[in-house]
């Protein structure tokens, strides 16, 4: 007997496509309205527990928009892709002016094929004043941030000027008396005992090879570390005012990685950005700087 299948505007949709489509968007929903509910919990919740509320929220954010990159069905599913875009559009303005009542401004920047998330960061990193602070999730993915989507020459360039926007704020703000830029890299537990294989993502090799040399000369204001992987979350923090978050994916057959984009957050209160600096230093404890050795 085959899946069974619901009927949309003609189309005869799987239940199993359906759910996965539908579901994130209630949980985004859900996700946002949780969100007004930070500033409480920000007042009477230890680092751990306020990290763990505001992993829900993100994951939440995080969920639809991942939801809605459904891939094309020789049946005509886009249709429904178009559909459900439209209505994240209008639920994203809704919500988003939910979002300011609570000084936190939300924006999703899609890479639509050009990188624009990662122009739109470099832009924003350009203008630091006072600190970046990263936290990723690396793996060794055998084609990283490539893939299906056919973006990898056109989004390349992009990336590679975010990276180059990270080292030129380094180099403006090295003699600073205290950290301006701070990094940890997450990655799987059994790769921290030999060289990691960087090498399968060179821009990001390249970059860490550059900070690394620049922690030696510049300890006071450059720092970058490895943790085991402790959390499912990619964000960056910029002068106590902006957060950025990734929106990644990857298919565990193909072993690629996909970028959609990214969500970027004016948080006017610091209450966002007090979470995940917390966050931050959680996972720090539990970190090591980064070595010659690691980089292979």
């Amino acid at each position: 007997m085959g899946e069974r299948r619901f009927s949309i505007l003609g189309l005869a949709v799987p239940r199993r496509l359906l759910y996965s489509i539908f579901t994130p968007v209630v949980t985004f929903s859900l996700g946002v309205v949780a969100q007004q509910l930070l500033q409480e919990w920000l007042s009477h919740h230890n680092a751990i527990t306020i990290g763990l509320f505001c992993v829900v929220i993100v994951g939440a954010c995080t969920a639809v928009l991942l939801g809605l990159q459904v891939q094309k069905h020789s049946d005509g599913l886009d249709q429904v892709k178009e559909i459900l875009q439209e209505y994240s559009n209008q639920v994203g303005t809704v919500l988003g002016r939910m979002a300011m009542t609570s000084g936190i401004a939300v924006e999703y920047v899609a890479d639509a094929g050009v990188g624009a998330s990662y122009r739109k960061a470099a832009e924003i990193i350009r203008g630091a004043r006072d600190s970046l602070t990263f936290v990723d999730l690396w793996e060794p993915f055998e084609q990283y941030q490539t893939g299906d989507l056919g973006i990898a020459d056109e989004t390349r360039p992009a990336r590679e000027d975010f990276y180059a926007a990270i080292k030129e704020a380094i180099r403006s703000h090295s003699t600073d008396s205290g950290p301006f830029h701070r990094r940890v890299v997450q990655v799987p537990r059994d790769l921290l005992e030999g060289p990691i294989p960087f090498h399968v993502d060179p821009p990001f090799k390249e970059y860490l090879e550059y900070v690394s040399s620049c922690q030696r000369r510049y300890p006071l204001s450059c720092r970058v570390r490895l943790s085991p992987a402790m959390i499912r979350l990619h964000f960056i923090l910029i002068d106590r005012r902006f957060v950025i978050m990734p929106i990644l994916s990857h298919d565990q057959e193909s072993q690629r990685q996909f970028r959609y984009g990214a969500l970027f957050f004016e948080d006017g209160t610091g209450s966002l950005y007090s979470c995940l600096r917390q966050m931050y230093q959680v996972i720090e404890s539990h970190s090591r700087p980064l070595t010659d050795r690691d980089l292979g």
